[in-house]
């Protein structure tokens, strides 16, 4: 397993073929800019402070079969079940999960239960595995879902989804 990230700059203008060199970032978890010329020696310092704090992680979703992970598949009939290979994390490293609800297994305030395993390797080469479990009530009243949401939460989900549509092109 590589403890290599690969970031990529490329000149604002110029063609890079971003496309091809942005999958070698994802894969290591790495970040992928393109910036004018002048604003390159900034990127790279804040690339350099952004240090790796954990290799190998693996992130595994558990949760209510009622749950749909679009675009993912589930390893379990009866609990939905994801898991993501994630590389290497940084000090900044944020990530979101999407998913559905199956309204047809869900009642208004079925409890929802989640957890997620998160496997990794720290720098001194302890392996470590954390365990976040939650349960959530479900419901259809668009206020009380609105009052409860995180907005920053939803704006990283947002970006980072974009963020995949342009690495495939779309």
């Amino acid at each position: 397993m590589s403890h290599t990230v690969i970031s990529v700059l490329g000149i604002e203008g110029a063609n890079s073929a971003m496309e091809a060199l942005s999958s070698c970032s994802s894969i290591t978890n790495g970040t992928v800019n393109i910036l004018h010329p002048l604003e390159m020696v900034r990127q790279i310092r804040q690339i350099a402070q952004n240090p790796v704090v954990a290799t190998e992680v693996e992130i595994t979703y558990i949760m209510s079969p009622a749950i749909i992970a679009p675009g993912k598949t589930s390893e379990s009939p009866h609990v939905t079940l994801i898991r993501e290979h994630l590389g290497n994390a940084t000090k900044e490293t944020d990530i979101s999960f999407t998913f559905a609800v199956d309204g047809s297994k869900v009642k208004d305030s079925s409890s929802l239960p989640f957890q997620v395993q998160i496997r990794y390797k720290k720098k001194d080469g302890s392996k470590c595995l954390r365990v976040l479990s939650q349960a959530k009530q479900a419901t259809v009243d668009k206020t009380k879902v609105e009052n409860s949401s995180k907005v920053a939460v939803l704006g990283l989900a947002a970006v980072q989804q974009a963020s995949k549509l342009a690495q495939e092109g779309k």
